[in-house]
């Protein structure tokens, strides 16, 4: 042939053909085309967050039932049949952010069976039209501030009990290092290392920003009062759980004793709600997402930069710190001090 290479199709097919003789050692490769096509499956899947998935099929799950009550073609779906699928969505009081994921939903499961995406133009012009006409206030979840982390470590610690010490090493770290709670979920016991007389070096093997990188280790530093250490609370859970290898943060059974299976990101929520509560707070102005938003308020009122601070977080955008930066500084300066 013209490059050099002998190639026969039809051998090199029945070569990986599985069972076959040749395909273990006449070619020198052990071809198994059934595994390598369930391997690329899997690499393919991989490119979507698992919890992203799960929301997909909760997206396209609504859809399908939709089109079922009224009487639409769910695959292939037309422009204007999503369009009045989403406009339903709106007009139930869902808000327009939850239509323009199930649109992106329902496109992702179109091109993945290998049809045309339905998102056009007169869907990209229906969620825009809803987003002037409603102007729908962003609903943030309230930042957990340092007094209230303080009083709930001191109750926690009052109780004395393995949960207690687990929760409380959860909500002081997760403050202090502004991770996700899936974030924190996904932490191993051997992500965790103590560095004498400097703090903790936490290994984060990948974010929601960054699923294709490497990781990154973001350093803990030793906290000056000893209910917020953020150090001394995880140290105090690692010596208590013990050292067995597998999840930092592992659960309880009924009977209180532990399973060493990992806590799921919903559990690090409820674990907030509990916690505000305790102090008097109302647990549904709270989230998971409380320790990071407290964290880079902190970090702002505290006086550290944006690039600090994103250090910290993972931030990628500088823009969506910022909306932390203008909640954290409303009432930093008055230009009309002494005026009125």
């Amino acid at each position: 042939m013209s490059l050099g290479i002998s190639c026969d199709v039809l051998r090199l097919q029945a070569a990986c053909a599985p069972g076959s003789p040749e395909g273990r050692s006449g070619l020198g490769i052990s071809c198994d085309v059934l595994r390598l096509q369930a391997e690329r499956l899997k690499f393919e899947a991989a490119t979507m967050a698992r919890n992203t998935q799960s929301s997909y099929r909760v997206a396209w799950r609504e859809f399908r039932e939709w089109c079922d009550m009224a009487g639409r073609t769910a695959l292939p779906a037309t422009q204007e049949t999503l369009g009045l699928f989403l406009t339903s969505l709106i007009e139930s009081g869902r808000r327009v952010s939850t239509a323009e994921h199930r649109a992106w939903a329902i496109s992702s499961v179109h091109r993945a069976s290998g049809h045309a995406s339905p998102v056009g133009e007169d869907i990209r012009k229906l969620l825009s039209g809803a987003r002037r006409t409603l102007r729908e206030v962003p609903r943030r979840k309230a930042a957990l501030r340092v007094e209230h982390l303080r009083l709930i470590s001191a109750i926690l610690k009052r109780d004395g009990t393995a949960v207690s010490c687990r929760n409380r090493a959860i909500l002081v770290l997760g403050f202090a290092s502004g991770l996700r709670r899936s974030e924190l979920s996904a932490l191993d016991l051997c992500d965790v290392e103590f560095v004498p007389e400097k703090g903790a070096s936490i290994r984060l093997r990948r974010s929601k920003t960054g699923q294709e990188c490497a990781g990154r280790q973001i350093g803990i530093f030793c906290g000056q009062h000893p209910d917020t250490c953020p150090v001394a609370a995880l140290r105090e859970w690692v010596n208590l759980r013990g050292g067995r290898p597998g999840p930092l943060f592992t659960r309880f059974d009924q009977n209180h004793c532990q399973t060493y299976k990992r806590l799921c990101p919903d559990t690090i929520a409820d674990v907030v709600k509990a916690a505000v509560r305790r102090i008097g707070l109302d647990p549904n102005a709270y989230s998971g997402h409380s320790l990071r938003a407290g964290c880079v308020t902190a970090a702002v009122e505290g006086g550290a930069s944006e690039l600090a601070i994103m250090e910290r977080t993972g931030h990628r955008s500088v823009a969506t710190v910022r909306r932390y930066v203008r909640h954290a500084t409303v009432f930093a300066v008055d230009p009309l001090a002494g005026v009125l």
